[in-house]
């Protein structure tokens, strides 16, 4: 993610490092992510409507959407402002089974 605040293109904003949410890394090949689903939806308030993207270019906060990504960018978990939580999963294959 780029640092200091600017716009990327049309209704995307890169924020400063110091309006972020806290992330916290379980291993090294895992994307950076928030673990409070309190947190993550006080985080999705404030956001607003904004798209925040991850160093992949995946979108990890989307008009009151949270995105967790795998290691092959793959949504695994999306949690909505309302409190909605989905989760995926995927088979051998790659193909979303859940």
């Amino acid at each position: 993610m780029a640092l200091g605040k600017e716009w990327a293109g049309e209704g995307v904003e890169t924020i400063p490092p110091a309006e972020l949410p806290a992330y916290q890394y379980k291993n090294p090949t895992e994307i950076a992510v928030l673990t409070d689903t309190a947190e993550i939806l006080k985080t999705l308030l404030h956001q607003g409507n904004t798209i925040v993207k991850d160093a992949n270019g995946n979108q990890i906060i989307n008009h009151g959407r949270w995105i967790k990504y795998d290691i092959e960018n793959r949504p695994i978990r999306i949690i909505t402002s309302e409190g909605t939580e989905t989760i995926f999963s995927y088979d051998y294959e790659g193909q979303r089974s859940r």
